[in-house]
């Protein structure tokens, strides 16, 4: 069971109000995370809760039993593969869907990620069941949101964006301001981290020296994964990146992925 290692809620938050708010998930294999949004402010939010809140909550029963106007469940995929627009459709996707050897207890999940890619990923049956009592209108590949953040502040070239869920460290970087690189590793010491880095730097040709990595996610300036990458690059940095107003009890680069989810929502009513 995971813990509730953090948790906000600010004095304005009003469930019998939920009609007006936007109801943030993202789930990953073991654990979710929440945000409750309006407008620019975050009214609530919450990390590391076990899966079973879903099916029976109980600590947040008023929150996931509340009608919020919208929800956007974003899933940490078990894998996926990025294709540009004009090689598929939603018709042939599941032929494509074949190249992720999607297992018995999994599904495939199609999205729109930008203006030129596809993503198909695969997500355990079982995390899907988690969100049953939710509309799947705005169910997407968690990563669709942390592109369009990343999209809309004028990133560099020379930018590799690093965001560490867990023990998988997600690597982005645009070129021209369009996506020119997505990856996922898994890693298990600090070391495997470096090694998948130098691995994406060579890739994209970057120089060392000079190459910027920023950071999001589960990371501080002082922990391993980010000292280690910082004997070897110079140029390393947490992500301050933000999208609301957030609370100082909230660091913007921790909630980064979870908060970006707001961009992956319809614009037609829930």
């Amino acid at each position: 069971m995971s813990e509730q290692n953090n948790q906000y809620r600010d004095s304005a938050l009003n469930l019998d109000q939920a009609y007006y708010y936007t109801l943030l998930l993202l789930i990953d294999s073991n654990s979710f995370s929440y945000a409750i949004t309006f407008r620019e402010k975050i009214l609530g939010f919450g990390e590391g809760y076990s899966l079973h809140e879903l099916h029976n909550p109980m600590s947040l029963k008023d929150i996931i039993n509340s009608p919020f106007k919208k929800v956007v469940i974003g899933y940490l995929s078990s894998g996926f593969t990025l294709l540009p627009h004009y090689v598929i459709n939603k018709e042939h996707a599941p032929d494509f869907g074949r190249m992720l050897d999607v297992q018995p207890n999994e599904k495939v999940l199609g999205n729109v990620l930008d203006d030129h890619n596809y993503v198909l990923c695969k997500i355990e049956s079982r995390l899907l069941e988690g969100a049953e009592k939710f509309s799947f209108k705005d169910v997407v590949f968690y990563g669709k949101g942390l592109v369009g953040a990343i999209a809309q502040n004028s990133p560099k070239d020379d930018v590799i964006y690093l965001n560490i869920t867990g023990n998988k460290a997600d690597y982005i970087n645009f070129k021209d301001g369009e996506l020119n690189f997505y990856n996922r590793f898994e890693f298990n010491s600090p070391e495997d981290l470096l090694y998948f880095t130098a691995s994406v730097i060579g890739e994209l040709g970057l120089p060392p020296q000079s190459v910027q990595i920023s950071f999001s996610g589960s990371v501080t300036a002082v922990d391993k994964n980010y000292e280690q990458l910082s004997l070897y690059f110079p140029n390393v940095s947490i992500n301050r990146m933000t999208l609301f107003e957030l609370p100082t009890e909230l660091a913007p680069h921790k909630v980064l992925a979870l908060m970006s989810l707001s961009l992956c929502a319809s614009s037609e009513a829930a």
